[in-house]
């Protein structure tokens, strides 16, 4: 009995072995055989919001004959041949939808459908394929994506392998006859992808999956089913998007006698000897010439959105609407036709024909611009500062565009504006060009030199801010000392710009030297500042990484501060703990201490503020405001700061800021300059940023004469800094999937866009008021497209919305204290959404299907500090009563 069990032990072990043994060898074929497999695939995009309804795609049905026609040591040459090839929009189930191979490809074309092709097959690995050189791509790539289905290597664990996306990582699972791998897509380097956002709140992600689970019985594939998913959206709206669904499913249906394999003694011999005109390629996909190809004419495309293109309907949803279709076409036009476009276009129009341009971002359409736009005559300024702003904003920055504006930095440019607008420009090039790890090119680096010479304490003041605006933009750690000098050492202006730039950069670069640059300005330790550039450098110091010490020197010198530079101060620490900010918990240690924490420290009048609010909070996104305002001692507007933060993805977005400024305004109400301010000279101006980029100040008078001028000559327009639209996002891809066809993602994000502010001071009501005007429309398209011989799969998802955001600033100083009021509203904006799909087959069928909403998203006014509620409510009473 024990010899029994011992035998049938050893039996066990021997069958388990074997079993083992097969599994490691991998699936092959027997020669003599033919296998016939059942295939079937698809490829399908999706809705991004629900799942009901019918998806546009494209789905394939065909039989493969498999037959060994060469082995050597465990090498197999396999031949596959399609047979009864059908395909079949997935959208539209009628039997007039299933079109013959002639229909999709053409007679010619379709035929190469059922010639043969070859692939080498060792131990389940794909090595190789080799096709006729006649046939077309695309019937290739499908091809390919069926051999890629016997990609199946006996092994566990991670590996590299390729298939019809290139190489990619794969991680295989074995449990007896069942084989599952997980395909890590993202990996896989057969993929174009466009130039990568500089800020990731403007970027996209790429979630996709990939699976394939599969049957092996006696090393012979039994079947297998893969199915893949990709889908791609905006950070800063996770809605918005497009999605894609490939399958396949391969199952042997029979299995017959076969041909008698050749005898040669390689590989390219027994090719050459079977199938003559064969070369090898690589499992990867090829893409076809064709690919790209659009024939919708740009002059046409024009006409059709001219209309809506005028400048009263910046701001508005149709007109960025149009600004991204017309986009998408330029970037298919010649130079010669868009600098024709340039030359006809009514001057009605020229500046958003020139936005798009700028964001079409071709060589031809530089070219065209460059060309079309002389700077040395002054009769085109606004058309020069659209260029140039569409260049600062440019999504695919490079080198030749930065090299183009440096030469024309070197001839002759007829406007001062344009000229402190090109080296603005220029720095906002030069940093994202080295984001994008391209600092050590020729013309990046001749452009730091130029902007650090333009930066040079010889030079005249106006000239070294401009340059430092400059830097400002290019955001670059070596930045840091130059800024942390003109901070100290420059008139007020250049120390704000220069306190400005610093604010731009995390905790990690404000180093000890940068602190105590900070805290001499502040404290006035080597001479008398602004105390607009004391209070930034208060900000500096209280939002990086300040020791107790200094959070205590702070508040203690509250008692030798201007009453509104202490209210401000206050405010501002009062509102960093409101907030919970990351230095509160050191802020709030200091405040234990009785000498700084008690009624005489905190007792502050004045109508200077500082306040922090929430906008919104969606999933993974969240915007902020805050409101900074400084008041003279007189109880006139001194600085007005208003800007918004997005946050997504770990990132943050300095979305807006409009920064107004005012000085030497207190003989207009016979009121005492603050210290250090006696010699100012009466001056208002507006300083706009937009999405991180610094754009040039603007000024509202400069003089006393110049004000008076403007008082009486005032048509109540406000000024504009900033209006056009502009391309924010930009993504492009083509994935591959396994099915064998290309899916193209287009992404674009765009802004139309008026900010316009005005500085009103009436001395017959003895009254000044302040108006920020922010009007917008933000339109986001999600294009995801499949195209196979004559069919072309689109689907579109588009998410648009316009909104008006007012701020005002209204001071009365009929009697004293004055009366401040400040109002942040949002006017009542819609948003819409509307999802697209659709199939075209050439010369037959089109099929379509669209779902749309929209709803309105209630105004409202945001919240302010209490004092100014008090003062806003006592203010409007006033008015009532003289009005009476």
């Amino acid at each position: 009995m024990k010899v029994f069990y011992l035998a049938l032990l050893l039996c066990s072990s021997a069958t388990r072995f074997l079993s083992l043994g097969a599994q490691i060898m991998g699936p092959r074929f027997q020669t003599h055989h033919v296998y016939v497999y059942k295939y079937v695939a698809s490829a399908e995009t999706l809705y991004v919001r629900g799942s009901s309804g019918q998806n546009a795609g494209v789905g394939m049905t065909t039989r493969a004959h498999l037959s060994v026609a060469w082995e050597r040591n465990g090498e197999q040459l396999v031949r596959l041949q399609l047979f009864g090839t059908r395909f079949q929009s997935t959208a539209e189930q009628k039997p007039e939808t299933r079109n013959k191979p002639s229909a999709m490809f053409g007679s010619s074309s379709s035929k190469a459908l059922q010639q043969p092709i070859f692939f080498l097959w060792r131990r389940g690995k794909v090595d190789g394929i080799y096709v006729n050189n006649e046939e077309p791509f695309e019937i290739v790539n499908l091809k390919r994506g069926l051999i890629s289905l016997f990609q199946l290597q006996p092994i566990v664990g991670e590996t590299i392998e390729s298939d019809i996306a290139g190489e990619c990582k794969v991680t295989y699972r074995m449990k007896r006859n069942r084989v599952r791998k997980l395909r890590d897509v993202k990996s896989c380097t057969n993929r174009e992808t466009a130039f990568p956002a500089t800020n990731k709140v403007l970027g996209t992600e790429w979630h996709g999956t990939g699976i394939i689970a599969a049957t092996v019985e006696q090393d012979l594939i039994k079947l297998v089913a893969a199915e893949e998913q990709h889908n791609i959206t905006v950070n800063i709206q996770t809605t918005a998007g497009t999605r894609v669904l490939s399958r396949q499913r391969m199952k042997l249906m029979d299995s017959t006698p076969g041909p008698e394999p050749t005898q040669e003694f390689s590989v390219d011999r027994a090719i050459a000897a079977i199938a003559p005109g064969y070369t090898a390629r690589f499992l990867g996909a090829e893409k076809s010439p064709s690919h790209s190809k659009m024939h919708r004419s740009a002059r046409l495309m024009v006409q059709s959105v001219r209309k809506r293109m005028e400048p009263d309907n910046l701001g508005k949803s149709a007109s960025t609407r149009s600004f991204i279709s017309l986009l998408r076409v330029l970037r298919h036009s010649s130079q010669k036709d868009m600098l024709k476009l340039l030359q006809k276009e009514p001057e009605k129009t020229l500046l958003q024909l020139i936005d798009v341009m700028s964001a079409a971002q071709t060589d031809a359409s530089r070219l065209a611009l460059l060309s079309f736009l002389d700077f040395s005559k002054a009769n085109k300024a606004e058309a020069y500062e659209r260029f140039l702003y569409g260049c600062a904003f440019a999504t695919r920055p490079s080198p030749e565009l930065l090299q183009n504006l440096m030469d024309r930095l070197d001839g002759q440019i007829a406007s001062a504006e344009t000229r402190q607008t090109v080296i603005i420009v220029i720095g906002a090039l030069m940093g994202k060009l080295c984001q994008a790890g391209q600092c050590q090119l020729p013309v990046v680096r001749e452009a730091w030199k130029r902007l650090l010479a333009g930066s040079d304490t010889n030079n005249s003041d106006t000239e070294i801010q401009t340059h430092l605006l400059a830097l400002k933009n290019t955001f670059l750690p070596e930045t840091v000392h130059i800024f942390t000098k003109h901070a100290e050492l420059g008139p007020g202006a250049t120390s704000a710009i220069a306190i400005s730039g610093l604010q731009g950069f995390p905790s990690e670069f404000i180093t000890h030297e940068v602190n105590s640059a900070m805290n001499r300005i502040y404290h006035q330790s080597n001479q008398i500042y602004e105390k607009t550039v004391r209070v930034a450098a208060a900000e500096r110091i209280l939002t990086g990484n300040p020791s107790e010490a200094e959070v205590r020197n702070i508040l203690l010198s509250l008692h030798s501060l201007t009453p509104e530079m202490a209210k401000f101060i206050l405010a501002r620490v009062e509102d960093l703990l409101r907030v919970g900010h990351p230095n509160s918990n050191i802020i709030q240690e200091v405040l234990k201490d009785h000498r700084v924490h008690n009624y005489e420290q905190f007792a502050r009048s004045g109508s200077s503020s500082s306040f922090s609010g929430f906008m919104s909070k969606m999933e993974g996104v969240t915007s902020t405001y805050n409101l900074n305002i400084l008041y003279s001692g007189s109880g006139i507007l001194r600085k007005s700061n208003m800007d918004i933060f997005i946050f997504s993805h770990g990132s943050s977005l300095h979305a807006t800021q409009v920064s107004i400024e005012a000085q030497g305004l207190e003989g207009l109400i016979a009121g005492t300059p603050d210290e250090g301010e006696e010699d100012l000279e009466t001056m208002a101006s507006m300083s706009p940023i937009l999405f991180d980029l610094q754009l040039r100040p603007i000024t509202f008078f400069n003089g006393y004469a110049d004000l008076v001028t403007k008082m009486w000559s005032a048509t109540g327009e406000p000024t504009s800094a900033v209006k056009g639209s502009i391309l924010l996002i930009d993504h492009s891809q083509l994935i591959w999937l396994q099915f064998g066809v290309p899916f193209g993602v287009n992404l674009l994000g765009a802004l139309s866009i008026d900010i316009s502010g005005s500085m009103d001071v009436s001395l017959w009501d003895r009254q000044s008021k302040t108006i920020v005007c922010n009007k917008g429309a933000v339109v986001l398209s999600s294009v995801g497209s499949m195209v196979l011989g004559r069919l072309k799969v689109h689907s579109e998802h588009i998410l648009s919305t316009e909104a008006r955001l007012d701020f005002t600033t209204t001071v009365q100083f009929t009697s004293y204290p004055f009366l401040v009021c400040m109002q942040m509203e949002k006017d009542t904006f819609p948003f819409r959404e509307e999802q697209q799909q659709s199939e075209r087959l050439e010369g037959g069928y089109s099929w379509n299907a669209r779902r749309a909403r929209e709803f309105n998203i209630t105004g409202s006014e945001f919240p302010l500090h209490q004092d100014n509620s008090m003062m806003c409510n006592i203010m409007y009473d006033v008015e009532e009563e003289n009005w009476y």
